[in-house]
């Protein structure tokens, strides 16, 4: 992208902005951060973008090459997400600007093509959907919207979501709040989004005055067109995806490229002799520098720090071990434990409130009396509630203990017995012990 924006296909400014852009997507933390996870983020970014780049190459000099590339990178991109048919709109622009100037009969069989080649891609997903839903088409992106309306941030409200909407029935009964909630996401990416996916607001900043420079930019190969045609491409698919859903940095990341090559062009558009056109590339060059130097020192330390390596080793240590005969007893917990579900709306659940709950000394005691506490209401061996030792001593003893504390409210169907392996398991995930009826340890650990 860099290189065509700058000088078209070629050119030492063109190799130049190429290598810039290139140096900026690598430095970028998010590369590293969402390109080591095992998700649609990247992989959509790098189809998006790609077909993105062939409608670029096909506005310079259509043909059948650019509309294969075109049409093999949008199934690609559409047959991982469903949000890459906001990428629909600038491709058919990008098309009929390459038809506009270079007229042919031709033109439309490309066309074709790209489109043939799209629904080769689709097609295996449309059988997908139909083997498991029941409905090629069947699609419930939709109920990110409604989730973002009314259920944000619970994730426990979007599985009480009823099927048969639709963005457009949505739409057409929330209007004002689809707009006021794209409003607000766009501002938010304004006003710190775009600097945190770019590496600072000094990014966000260059990558403005490239795409301004690339916009105004005259001389020998130059094409603004092109850089105003990659701008509101880019745009209209930010746009959708803060009115669809959230901005966030991880659905934006084919912005990367397209920024970075902005940015790079832009610079060297600058370049009137050999020493503006090294400084020009001096300074793209610290940019990339300093978002390099800030992954590796802040941004990829604190990823690590802060990755969930715990809860991996332990569904790993899970998922190796052998089922035995008794294995849905061992991991069956019907119900949350009280104290636990207490301290957790308190909003105290963890180490400090497992200690206070009981739990980990009912595991330091041993299984029998985690059994008792537990099947007593009394948070798996908690001491014994002062409400009952008062109702002991008569009501003169209640009345000294009224205000004092209350015993928790024994929540109806506590969980009968807990195994050693489950007292165990509390003892060293105390977080895991407020999830409602889960079926298996493993279970819980993913809902957690």
């Amino acid at each position: 992208m860099g290189r065509r924006l700058a000088d078209g296909a070629g050119g030492a400014d063109g190799t130049l902005a190429g290598a810039l852009a290139m140096a900026l997507v690598a430095a970028n933390s998010a590369t590293w951060i969402e390109g080591q996870h095992v998700t649609t983020d990247l992989p959509f970014a790098a189809l998006a973008a790609a077909a993105l780049l062939a409608a670029l190459a096909w506005i310079e000099k259509p043909g059948l090459a650019a509309a294969l590339a075109a049409g093999l990178s949008f199934g690609g991109a559409a047959a991982i997400r469903g949000n890459a048919l906001l990428l629909l709109p600038g491709l058919l622009a990008a098309w009929s600007i390459g038809r506009r100037a270079a007229p042919s009969p031709r033109r439309f069989g490309e066309l074709a093509l790209a489109v043939l080649c799209a629904t080769a891609l689709l097609v295996p997903n449309w059988l997908l959907r139909e083997q498991v839903f029941g409905d090629p088409f069947h699609d419930e992106n939709w109920k990110n919207l409604a989730w973002k309306l009314h259920g944000y941030p619970d994730w426990a409200r979007f599985t009480a979501i009823a099927d048969g909407g639709g963005f457009f029935a949505i739409l057409a009964s929330e209007p004002g709040a689809v707009v006021a909630g794209a409003f607000r996401e766009l501002l938010q990416l304004a006003k710190s989004g775009l600097a945190e996916l770019l590496g600072s607001r000094v990014h966000a900043l260059a990558a403005l005055a490239g795409a301004w420079l690339c916009v105004r930019a005259r001389g020998s190969g130059r094409r603004p067109a092109d850089a105003l045609w990659l701008l509101a491409s880019v745009a209209l698919f930010t746009a959708g995806v803060a009115t669809a859903f959230f901005a966030w940095g991880r659905f934006l990341l084919v912005a990367l490229p397209v920024v970075a090559a902005l940015t790079a062009a832009g610079a060297l558009s600058l370049a009137r002799s050999a020493r503006t056109r090294l400084a020009a590339a001096a300074a793209v060059a610290l940019l990339a520098g300093w978002s390099g130097a800030k992954s590796v020192l802040w941004r990829l330390p604190w990823f690590v720090a802060n990755h969930p390596v715990a809860e991996v080793a332990a569904l790993r240590r899970l998922d190796a071990r052998p089922l035995r005969r008794d294995a849905r007893r061992d991991l069956a917990v019907p119900r949350p434990l009280p104290r636990a579900r207490l301290l957790r709306d308190r909003g105290r659940l963890g180490h400090a409130g497992a200690r206070r709950s009981g739990l980990r000394r009912a595991a330091d005691r041993g299984a029998p009396r985690a059994r008792r506490g537990v099947a007593r209401g009394r948070g798996g061996g908690a001491a014994r509630s002062p409400a009952r030792a008062a109702r002991r001593r008569g009501r003169a003893g209640r009345a000294r203990a009224r205000g004092k504390r209350r015993r928790p409210r024994r929540l109806a169907g506590a969980a009968r017995s807990v195994t050693p392996r489950a007292a165990r398991h509390f003892s060293r995930n105390p977080c895991t012990a407020d999830v409602t009826a889960p079926k298996s340890l493993r279970a819980v650990t993913r809902q957690r």
